[in-house]
């Protein structure tokens, strides 16, 4: 996600969908004639336009960035 001009890293998780061999043809027909980035890409813009029809939204949970530890010199 895009905040500005930084990219910031969101929390996310992995779905696994089977489908048939001819709908993931046709899946991939579309991927490739239409600009879609992959698979991936296709599946969220879905997403994204069935929540609309829904009126669903969605809180975008930023993932908090790694900090090294800083050791305490407090001895």
């Amino acid at each position: 996600m895009l905040v500005g001009k930084k990219r910031v890293p969101l929390k996310t998780a992995f779905i696994s969908v089977r489908v048939t061999e001819p709908v993931l043809k046709e899946v991939e027909r579309i991927v490739w004639t239409e600009g879609y980035t992959d698979i991936g890409d296709y599946i969220r813009n879905l997403i994204r336009k069935d929540f609309k029809e829904r009126g669903i939204a969605v809180k975008m949970e930023v993932q908090p960035e790694a900090r090294p530890e800083v050791p305490n010199d407090k001895t």
